[in-house]
Parts: structure tokens; sequence; C-alpha cells
């Protein structure tokens, strides 16, 4: 699959929201309306990958009750691997693992709890510019 939908419905973005979701689920501080509120819009990302890669649409209500269990049940089948089964959530909120997926695709100095404050477009932002920053140590030079 080609084009910009595909872009967006990628295995990065898809993991990156589907994590997101579980963080800010798990967040402390956030009133039960941000906490909707935020989780449904990643939701519409992660739903669009369903549709397009499964032919189905993931609900908002499916996609919230798999916030507690693991990353493999809430990616489509065609971007799942194998170490997907992680859990998303721990005793103390995001889960180990699956905080380091966080921030293993986004910004190194920022924690989970910052992350959980971020929208969709602050994400997306982030994740560019590490793609560039990594482009450029992988150059290695400094043109």
């Amino acid at each position: 699959m080609t084009g910009s939908v595909a872009e967006r419905v990628g295995r990065a973005s898809v993991l990156t929201a589907c994590v997101q979701a579980a963080n800010v689920w798990s967040a402390p501080g956030l009133t039960h309306e941000e906490r909707w509120q935020r989780v449904a819009g990643l939701h519409g990302k992660v739903a669009l990958a369903h549709l397009v890669h499964e032919g189905r649409l993931l609900s908002l209500a499916d996609f919230a009750d798999g916030l507690s269990g693991q990353l493999i049940g809430l990616m489509p089948a065609k971007l799942r691997e194998e170490w997907d089964d992680i859990p998303l959530i721990g005793e103390d909120g995001l889960g180990g693992p699956a905080a380091d997926l966080l921030l293993e695709n986004l910004a190194p100095s920022a924690t989970a709890e910052q992350v959980a404050e971020w929208n969709w477009q602050s994400l997306s932002a982030e994740k560019v510019q590490g793609w560039l920053y990594h482009r450029l140590l992988a150059s290695g030079s400094d043109e």
C-alpha cells in the first residue's frame, strides 16, 4: 500500500497512537472528560488503520477496553509483530515496555507523564523531528 492514507495508518503511527492512548488512560490528574476526549482523538487513527487493513472498524468502546490489555489486541493483524504481546498498563500507570516503546518513538528527554499531555499534532511533530535527527546522524557528515 502506498500514499498518504497508508502513511497515516502505518505500524509506527498506529503503535504510537495505541501506546499514547494507554498512557493518557492511566495518567493521573486528568478529569474523566479530558481522558475520554484525548483517547477518542487517538482512537481515530487506530480505527482508520483497522478499516484500511482489515475492512472493519474498531469501536471506541472496544479500543478503550483494550487499553488495559496487551498492545497486540489493539493493532490490526497486518501490522502486528511477535513482540506486541506487551501489557499496555501496569500497576503504576503505563507499563514499562509500553513506556519504552512510546519514548523510543518520541523524545528521550520527555517522561511518559509529560507525553500524556501531548496532542496528536505534537506526537507527529516529535516523530518527524526524531526521524530527521536519526537521518542526520546516519549521514556521518556535518553537511
